[in-house]
């Protein structure tokens, strides 16, 4: 496992009290914690869907938020 994926709440923790410290709306945490994990959703099937860029970068992004959407249940948490 890749350090961002187990410290990534903590990751995101650390964003929402950056950009509350400067004056930020930002969501609640359990909030933003559920919005992250939908998310990966959007990037995978973008990325599922790029066709200008070398194939094995693509597959690459593709392998990462796949792991991503299945760690994160994503597609569980929009009702998919």
């Amino acid at each position: 496992m890749e350090i961002a994926e187990r410290e990534e709440r903590a990751l995101l923790d650390r964003y929402l009290e950056t950009a509350r410290g400067l004056g930020c709306p930002t969501p609640d945490p359990e909030t933003a914690w559920a919005q992250y994990r939908m998310a990966a959703v959007h990037g995978y099937y973008l990325w599922s869907i790029t066709r200008r860029v070398d194939p094995a970068i693509i597959n690459v992004f593709v392998g990462h938020l796949g792991a991503s959407v299945t760690r994160h249940v994503s597609f569980r948490l929009l009702g998919l």
